[in-house]
């Protein structure tokens, strides 16, 4: 939660924490409330997944999706980012798919 405090925020608390899936990864999820500096109430949910990596002794992938919005907003905002949780899927390290597809490709 410090990401959150350190933006100023006041009364930030996590509300709800459990487990679930991230394509075919454990993961979990998380919903933070807070105030913003215009004292208005705010939610930010994550969902956190590791990938470990394919070679001993390198680094893993950590994926994180979230998103930021009012209280007001809530029902809309977390019926999206479960569609896009449940659309997740995982592609092999160096699938020819995933080279096609990447935006950082040259």
């Amino acid at each position: 939660m410090e990401f959150v405090t350190k933006e100023g925020f006041e009364g930030v608390r996590q509300t709800e924490r459990e487990s679930t899936r991230l394509g075919s990864l454990p993961a979990i999820r998380l919903v933070i409330r807070y105030l913003d500096k215009s004292n208005s109430a705010m939610l930010e949910e994550l969902v956190l997944a590791m990938r470990k990596p394919e070679v001993e002794n390198s680094v893993g992938i950590v994926y994180t999706i979230g998103a930021r919005f009012s209280n007001s907003r809530r029902r809309a905002v977390e019926a999206l980012l479960g569609q896009f949780v449940a659309s997740f899927q995982l592609q092999p390290f160096g699938s020819a798919r995933q080279c096609e597809t990447s935006p950082f490709k040259g």
